[in-house]
């Protein structure tokens, strides 16, 4: 460390600027109410601290005397949960560009261990992003906890020299993000000797690496961009003297490379345009039967393997969420623990995988209401405090008044109001009441989450989001409208909370038309642009879903990538719709029609489609074929004659102003594989270029590149590593390139024309 560097880092600590003093070797300072007086001298290449005759490093110094690196290393070891049961997860790896051996992700058996080993192996001069996707409740946060937990212990055993800090986001954009990390490490973790420009300070010099927990936003490609620029944010403020470093953990359901659209990155992409990154993934799979096994011997189930055989033959197939999905198979052995006849619990797992969460939900809550809430008042004996149902509306009012503040976790006085506000509306009496309120804190869905302050939350959060849809079907079955609006004006509905409402909804209603009138009224009511709109639509899209005998409508609505994947719809109509992404592969429309639509990526289906129709004033911006590549195609011609090879009705002819061959202009291409890239690492080298695109590495170095360099697309910056090698970066933005790529019609050339008038460059 040299002296720069530890004056700036000290500086960061000081209670108050003035209260700081450099003299001739001597540094006098105040923080955290204490006065600290040491001396310093540069001895070699290092810089010594020394204090009260004992020397020591400067990075060590700071560490352990400055910010209390050892302090916090305890603090996480007692409030890590440990996980006794704890099964490592298999996945598949992406390394980073500049370390890949091969393309694509690689299988790992434990993800856990690759990720932690990866953190140890650091890209001098790179600030490293490490996603960590899976779907929900695949086990992404108790991997981050085991692993922090894992290296806090070593730090304890000065076997590392950095800490992995898990910052819980609770899948919600963050505004600021030293509030966070603020709050993160004061409340959560107890721990007060670090500020956050600290914190980011010892991020930089790799003794801390945070790992954001539930930053789902970031990956979607919807409409939450201030999640994007925070992200932003924080990874170019990893620079240290106009160098990138440090490293970050990211973990979310879906990582944004794996989206084919460049849009979608170009909104993180153009955030970053001073910063030296490089972004790898580790993605979890679901747990196979020797993972399931291996827990249920692990919670102490005897007989571990006829026992999963038993619910295999149940369920009718291994590949079951309740057998594969961590959060499930943890409540299923709760379940179990709590039967005096564990094979018993088979037969009261319904079968099949239709509406299976439902009925999971529905068993833990029966054996709750039936074997625990027990009046302790009255006569023996005695009755269930409130019936199954009850307990279903009761959660639902704790998850909605979640969902009305913005929280994931209620503390203690809320919950009782609820408990009591809940008992006097059904007519309970004064005795029963008070034991609902003490029930609820124990109930087998709520957990008690450790803080500053205790609060309560659900135990995963697809329960919270269940029992909020369960709350909203019952005011939809009411038909109540200021009911149903005062939940969908809040946010987007999470997709379980949409399954459930309208599970509940057609179990109480034969009329499915009956409910589309009444969401589609209600849709109405609000301009295109708002969440009532947007839950609408969703909820629409819940109730179509494999249906004949309903013809929903979608008019002026925007269409993310999600929205209509592995949908099956039929007799749809959309009008004036925005697609970000149309994926025809993954999802089953048939005899739906597209009216003056924009479908800015259009995936087409390796089968023949029958039914679908686009009319003359329905625009595709790209389209690509699953058959034959995954790059895209941006030439008009090509695009209508792909969309008709694949079975579309596009009614009406080309425009005369188009004219252009049937063929492909391969350096389209080509400049998309290397375009994707540069959304992997914001600079390449030429060693990486020739790995990624192999015989054509040469000519694109030699002629491609030099073209892009005088469009002020690419340019040139300084190599630091040895010998001579040429490296290179995006010199406009993202979203100027993807623009052009759409505007040229399928033409390099013409790209290329367009990029030299209309694109500013990145300084």
């Amino acid at each position: 460390m040299n002296f720069a560097t530890f004056r700036r880092v000290v500086s960061t600590f000081v209670d108050n600027p003035k209260n700081i003093s450099w003299d001739r070797g001597t540094l006098l300072m105040q923080a955290s109410g204490n006065e600290i007086m040491v001396t310093y001298r540069q001895q070699g290449e290092n810089l010594i601290v020394s204090e009260h005759g004992k020397d020591s490093d400067a990075l060590t110094w700071i560490a352990r005397r400055l910010a209390r690196l050892d302090v916090l290393s305890e603090q996480l070891i007692a409030t890590l949960p440990q996980v006794t049961t704890y099964i490592p997860p298999s996945g598949a790896f992406s390394d980073h560009l500049e370390r890949a051996t091969k393309e694509g992700l690689i299988p790992c058996d434990d993800a856990k261990s690759t990720l932690s080993n990866c953190l140890l192996e650091k890209i001098p001069g790179v600030c490293e992003v490490y996603y960590l996707t899976s779907d929900a409740g695949d086990g992404k946060s108790t991997l981050i906890n085991q692993m922090a937990l894992e290296r806090a212990q070593h730090y304890r055993r000065a076997e590392a020299s950095s800490l992995i800090v898990p910052v819980p986001l609770g899948g919600r954009p963050f505004l600021s993000f030293g509030d966070i990390i603020s709050a993160t490490l004061l409340n959560q973790y107890r721990f007060q000797n670090l500020y956050f420009d600290s914190f980011m300070e010892f991020v930089k010099l790799g003794l801390i690496i945070p790992a954001l927990d539930g930053f789902e936003e970031v990956f979607v490609e919807g409409r939450h961009d201030e999640a994007i620029s925070a992200l932003g944010q924080l990874l170019s403020a990893l620079r240290d003297d106009g160098e990138s470093t440090g490293q970050v953990v990211i973990a979310a359901r879906q990582a944004y490379f794996d989206f084919k659209s460049f849009s979608t990155q170009a909104k993180l992409w153009d955030s970053l345009p001073d910063s030296v990154l490089t972004f790898a993934q580790v993605r979890l799979d679901r747990w196979s039967k020797m993972h399931c096994i291996k827990y249920f011997k692990l919670s102490g189930l005897l007989d571990a393997e006829n026992l999963y055989n038993a619910f295999a033959e149940r369920l009718g197939t291994e590949q079951h969420p309740l057998l594969t999905r961590p959060v499930l198979v943890r409540q299923l052995v709760m379940i179990i623990m709590k039967s005096d006849a564990p094979f018993s619990v088979v037969n009261a797992i319904q079968p099949g995988t239709a509406n299976y969460f439902y009925k999971f939900v529905n068993t833990i809550v029966e054996r709750e209401a039936q074997d625990k809430w027990i009046s302790k008042s009255g006569p023996a004996p005695n009755p269930p405090l409130l019936t199954v149902e009850q307990h279903h509306e009761l959660l639902g009012h704790v998850a909605n008044e979640m969902w009305t503040s913005k929280t994931t976790s209620l503390p203690a006085d809320i919950l009782d109001v609820i408990a009591e506000s809940y008992s006097e509306t059904v007519g309970l009496p004064v005795q029963v009441s008070r034991q609902i309120k003490e029930r609820l804190k124990q109930h087998a869905l709520i957990v008690t989450e450790s803080g500053y302050k205790k609060t309560y939350r659900f135990d995963h959060e697809e329960f919270y989001h269940f029992f909020l849809g369960h709350s909203l079907g019952d005011v939809l079955v009411k038909r109540d409208q200021s009911g149903v609006l005062r939940i969908i004006r809040l946010d987007v509905l999470p997709p379980v909370a949409c399954q459930i409402t309208i599970s509940i909804a057609l179990q109480s209603c034969n009329d499915v038309r009956e409910i589309a009138d009444f969401i589609r009224a209600l849709s109405d009511l609000e301009g295109p642009s708002s969440y009532v709109k947007e839950n609408a639509t969703l909820l629409l899209l819940e109730l179509a879903d494999g249906r004949t005998d309903i013809r929903p409508d979608f008019s002026n609505y925007f269409f993310n990538a999600e929205l209509l994947r592995e949908r099956r719809l039929q007799n749809c109509t959309f009008v004036n719709c925005i697609f970000l992404e149309l994926d025809l592969e993954s999802s089953r429309l048939s005899d739906c029609v597209f009216r003056r639509c924009v479908i800015e990526r259009l995936l087409l289906s390796r089968e023949i489609l029958n039914g679908l129709v686009f009319d003359v004033d329905c625009v595709v911006r790209a389209v690509v074929c699953a058959s034959t590549s995954d790059e895209p195609v941006f030439a008009p011609i090509l695009i209508r004659e792909h969309v008709k090879q694949a079975g579309i009705d596009w009614h009406g002819g080309l425009t005369a102003e188009i004219n252009q061959s049937n063929e492909a202009d391969p350096d389209i291409g080509l400049f998309t594989r290397l375009l994707r890239g540069f959304l992997r690492t914001t600079q390449m080298n030429e060693n990486v270029i020739l790995q990624r695109l192999g015989v054509h590495a040469p000519a694109i170095i030699a002629t491609m590149i030099p073209k892009l360099q005088d469009a002020g697309i690419v340019e040139e910056v300084q190599w630091q590593g040895h010998g001579v090698q040429h490296r290179y970066r995006l010199s406009a933005s993202m979203e100027d390139i993807q623009s052009a790529l759409e505007e040229c019609q399928g033409s390099f050339e013409r790209f290329l024309q367009i990029s030299k008038v209309k694109m500013p460059r990145i300084q």
